[in-house]
């Protein structure tokens, strides 16, 4: 078996991704009233199953590529539940396919949850991040993909980072610095 090279290798993107289109389909036989209510969340919803697991491999950090299948997991349940509901509206979509197409994806999506899971409980056993803070800004606020060829460009003369060591210095280290008055109590982080 060859390694998988990018996200559209993955089995259970193709598979989120078919939905996705046939959802695309279908949500347009919905009445014109829900363009920018129903229509639009199913569609939303849709579209996030297979862009979080095209996001998540694009990750390094197990921890960031978990969060992003957990949330593709979530994607998929909340689509679910909006078929479930054009069902019961009574609108003139296929859910006889789509409710048990997209409750049969949530064990493909769930292996992959718990395959990365797994490795990342391996990473953090054998030490790497136990009890660590990363500088990956990951999920809450920026990007820790790297070119597939190694870190990413730095300016001539600037230290590599440790990306693992982000903790601050201990206490001790700040007294005395500058632009501190004596007579007042240092700001801890």
């Amino acid at each position: 078996m060859q390694p998988v090279e990018s996200f559209d290798q993955l089995e259970s993107w193709q598979k989120t991704h078919a939905l996705t289109l046939e959802i695309y389909k279908e949500s347009a036989k919905l009445p014109e009233e829900e363009e920018f209510g129903l229509i639009l969340q199913m569609r939303q919803a849709a579209t996030r199953v297979p862009a979080c697991i095209a996001d998540g491999f694009s990750r390094r950090s197990m921890g960031s590529k978990l969060a992003l299948y957990r949330d593709s997991l979530a994607a998929l349940e909340t689509l679910r539940y909006y078929l479930i509901l054009c069902r019961d509206l009574g609108y003139g979509i296929d859910h006889e396919t789509l409710i048990p197409r997209a409750q049969g994806l949530i064990p493909l999506v769930t292996g992959l949850v718990r395959s990365v899971a797994r490795r990342a409980h391996g990473e953090q056993d054998q030490g790497r991040g136990r009890g660590r803070r990363r500088r990956g800004r990951g999920r809450f606020g920026g990007d820790d993909r790297y070119d597939r060829e190694g870190a990413p460009e730095r300016e001539q003369g600037q230290e590599p980072m440790d990306l693992a060591d982000d903790e601050p210095p201990p206490a001790e280290e700040h007294a005395g610095e500058q632009g501190a008055a004596p007579d007042q109590p240092q700001e801890h982080q």
